[in-house]
């Protein structure tokens, strides 16, 4: 009983099929509604539970938003290097004084690169060519008499010899300024060629955590594991004048800010256990006046020999702040649910759009109906326009595919379905051979190119003739063609649309010739023979290589047919022979043909009684 219920339930699906529209509009609004509403729903929950659970997710987010920005600015540099290196594997530029093609790679490198102030190629021997972003951001080559620093040779040495084909070097020095560096080795068919150097100024990362700072209102700080500070996003007071420095970063002691001086002495903090989970500290430190500053801070590892912790502060008055700002992000997210509903449903019609015309033209594909389908437009979005592409490489196919086929055959097996017309079967056709007398003659005195060109326009007539009269074109041989009518597709009147198509070509070819004489080139000459009687149709061939044709010994006679007509009907512009058989099954006129008596064909012990059109039966009908 169970069972028989989901079925019912299941086939009911088929009454009700909703748009593509529909699904894309309610599926997305759903998913919306339910990832908003749970978002919504946790923050309401932090905001009831407690301040240190609400502090808890705003930590994660302090300290995920300034690892994004600073590992973004970071990675920008290193990708730089990575392409570099990959144009130098390709070939695209070689390292020597004053190359114009690698200085013009360069400039669009470092152009494209927010983050890298200077970007410099060396080769194995420290001769260098580089640039650096001066004044307004002008790009300036770098001198090539310009001095080495002995810490970078080294850390080239160390990079030519490493396990990855990539490193960051640590810090160096240009007069004030301070940069983070990232090498690459530049390598091809397994040589070492030279190194590519980027250079961040420590500057940008001050400015993200400046940037980060704005947006929060907690005092970010960046620290060497060596109690160096990289960045701070204001931070700057000192309590006396550094001495010597780690390639001008100053020690964390000598600044006046009491969570840098005093960074090593952070207490521990209840209720963070949530953000520990994600390798984020939460500590406080002891004021004497203000009470206490909470301390947000994390590791960031991989670009430098040593690792950096990040940080940011807040202090205690700020933990109300942030309840009042989570109550408002909960009112911006139910403003959003409902922004996002509306982009749902724009975005559900757009997306359904193509998807609709996909549609509409694959009916028209369905039915075969090849002229009427449109190519589909390319699309900005990847698999729309992979789909745009593959059908209309599909409908070009299909197109081509139709000429080499039967068109009656292909509507069977690509517009209705079905397999009846390629099976074996046992029918009464109507067949056609024609023939052009002499041709092999005439095509000594002709190219390859006027042989194909007498031949197509002659196929052409012949071809339509057949098809307008429901007949399928079987092969060609040579400069003959084989026809037949009654399959795929039946025909109740196969002989007389036989006679009917023997017609057209008739005054076709002879139209065609009247052509060819007015050009002074000699007109065709043709035999048709047409027999009906039973053959088997369907597919013959290898497994991987079929032909739909006709077999059986109507076949034969009808090429025998169109053969006799070399002998009796010699003189004859055009010679059209008709078996007894087609004649009766047609019930043409008396009038309309000649009887040639019972004749012997080549092969065949049984006469067979022919018959010929004559000239007043041979004007189309």
């Amino acid at each position: 009983m169970p069972s028989k219920f989901i079925r019912s339930f299941l086939s009911l699906g088929w009454l009700f099929r909703p748009s593509i529209k529909t699904v894309l509009i309610g599926s997305i609004s759903a998913l919306v509604t339910v990832a908003v509403g749970l978002v919504l729903a946790v923050s309401l929950s932090a905001n009831v539970s407690n301040t240190f659970s609400l502090l808890n997710q705003t930590s994660l987010l302090l300290i995920d938003n300034v690892n994004t920005r600073l590992t973004s600015r970071l990675m920008q540099a290193q990708r730089t290097v990575e392409y570099l290196s990959e144009l130098y594997e390709r070939d695209t530029f070689g390292i020597n004084q004053k190359n114009a093609a690698l200085d013009h790679i360069l400039r669009g490198a470092i152009g494209a690169d927010t983050s890298t102030a200077v970007l410099m190629v060396f080769d194995t021997q420290f001769r260098h060519q580089g640039l650096y972003l001066g004044e307004a951001n002008t790009v300036v080559p770098l001198a090539p008499d310009l001095a080495v620093p002995e810490r970078a040779k080294v850390l080239l040495k160390t990079l030519a010899v490493a396990d990855k084909p990539i490193q960051w070097g640590g810090f160096l020095q240009a007069g004030p300024a301070t940069f983070v560096t990232v090498a690459a080795r530049l390598e091809r068919d397994g040589q070492l060629g030279g190194f590519v150097v980027a250079a961040i100024p420590v500057s940008i990362l001050a400015e993200e955590l400046k940037a980060v700072s704005e947006t929060t209102e907690a005092t970010m700080l960046l620290l060497r594991d060596n109690g160096a500070v990289i960045a701070t996003s204001g931070v700057n007071e000192l309590l006396q004048e550094p001495g010597e420095t780690y390639f001008g970063l100053v020690d964390r002691r000598l600044y006046k800010d009491p969570v840098l001086r005093d960074f090593d002495r952070q207490g521990d903090v209840d209720g963070f256990e949530f953000a520990a989970k994600f390798g984020v500290n939460v500590r406080r430190i002891e004021r004497e006046k203000d009470g206490f500053l909470i301390v947000i801070s994390t590791d960031i590892r991989g670009f430098d020999t040593q690792p950096w912790t990040v940080a940011g502060y807040l202090n205690r008055g700020q933990a109300g702040e942030e309840v009042r700002r989570l109550m408002l992000s909960f009112v911006a997210g139910l403003a959003a649910l409902l922004a996002a509903i509306v982009v749902a449903w724009v975005l559900g019609k757009r997306i359904s759009r193509p998807i609709r015309t996909l549609a509409e033209n694959a009916q028209q594909v369905s039915s075969l109906e090849l002229e009427k389908v449109d190519m589909l437009p390319r699309s900005r979005v990847r698999e729309f326009d992979d789909q745009a592409i593959a059908f209309n490489r599909m409908v070009d196919g299909l197109r081509a595919f139709s000429t080499y086929v039967p068109r009656r055959l292909v509507h069977q097996l690509v517009g209705q379905g079905r397999h009846e017309g390629v099976q074996f079967q046992q029918r009464d056709l109507t067949i056609m051979f024609t023939d052009i007398v002499g041709f092999t003659t005439l095509s000594e005195n002709l190219s390859a190119l006027e042989t194909a060109d007498i031949l197509n326009q002659h196929f052409s007539d012949l071809c339509q003739a057949i098809e307008q009269h429901q007949g399928t074109v079987d092969k060609f041989m040579g400069d003959g063609l084989m026809a037949f009518w009654g399959a795929p597709d039946r025909v109740d009147n196969d002989a007389v649309q036989a006679i009917a198509a023997a017609r057209q070509i008739i005054k076709s070819v002879k139209e065609r010739n009247k052509r060819r004489v007015a050009a002074g080139l000699p007109a065709l000459r043709m035999r048709i023979g047409l027999h009906s009687g039973a053959v088997t149709v369907g597919n013959i061939g290898a497994p991987g290589r079929v032909n739909y044709t006709i077999v059986g010994d109507a076949v034969n006679v009808c090429q025998r047919i169109q053969d006799a007509g070399r002998s009796l009907l010699d003189g004859q512009e055009i010679a059209v022979m008709i078996s007894e058989d087609t004649l009766e099954k047609s019930g043409i006129t008396a009038s309309d043909v000649q009887c040639l008596g019972t004749q012997s064909l080549r092969g065949r012990s049984a006469p067979i009684r022919l018959y010929s059109l004559q000239e007043n039966g041979l004007e189309t009908e």
